[in-house]
């Protein structure tokens, strides 16, 4: 179902892009939540769990191209900085034990999704909602305060279906503004140990389009 799924999606976009439109290029800046699912794939005696959502700043070029005055496609590329924290109980043993860890990943993200706009709600302002999936390479990542014993090696790559809403609005004659909120939700393990871990973000989107 997931094959079907992704040769579709991958049909509609390669359609949509063989149409001549305008292009948009823009600039982007968005605060972001980042939240973590952790999953064990051993016995019940060993728990790994991810610890609190952290805050970071992703930054970025947008560009959207014009299929009709109805959808556009949307892409870009995007640098999003993520904070994984840890907690990994181990009570197999008489005395339980408890280790905590940190660790600083950075990716470089292109997004391919498809924006739907509604018709102006008010002059020069345009409802719009966004769908799609999130190429995510990672560029750099380090363990936080000290040694690493929980995370081996990260996965170079990660894909997010993701999900969003805004509005623009028209300033000038070309120039459009816009802001919005998205869910990033990642489908593959970061991580190459015997745990899962898979990213989840909230984004707050800003930006200006030229």
């Amino acid at each position: 179902m997931k094959k079907i799924l992704a040769f579709t999606f991958l049909v509609f976009l390669a359609a949509s892009l063989s149409v001549k439109g305008q292009i948009k290029l823009g600039l982007k800046f968005s605060p972001i939540l980042v939240d973590n699912r952790s999953f064990d794939d051993e016995e019940d005696l060993v728990t790994t769990s991810t610890e609190n959502s952290t805050l970071g700043i992703s930054l970025g070029l947008v560009v959207d191209k014009e299929i009709t005055d109805s959808y556009s496609f949307s892409t870009g590329l995007i640098y999003t900085p993520k904070r994984l924290k840890i907690r990994r109980i181990d009570s197999s043993i008489a005395m339980p034990t408890v280790v905590d860890e940190e660790y600083r990943t950075q990716y470089i993200q292109i997004p391919l999704t498809f924006k739907l706009y509604t018709n102006e709600v008010s002059p020069g302002i345009k409802v719009y909602f966004q769908v799609g999936v999130e190429l995510e390479a990672l560029v750099f990542d380090e363990a936080l305060e000290g040694s690493s014993t929980l995370v081996s090696d990260f996965s170079f790559f990660d894909t997010a279906v993701v999900l969003g809403a805004g509005v623009e609005y028209k300033l000038g004659a070309s120039n459009i503004l816009f802001g919005g909120l998205s869910y990033h939700r990642g489908l593959l393990d970061i991580t190459k140990d015997n745990f899962a871990i898979r990213n989840t973000t909230v984004s707050l989107d800003l930006g200006i389009k030229f």
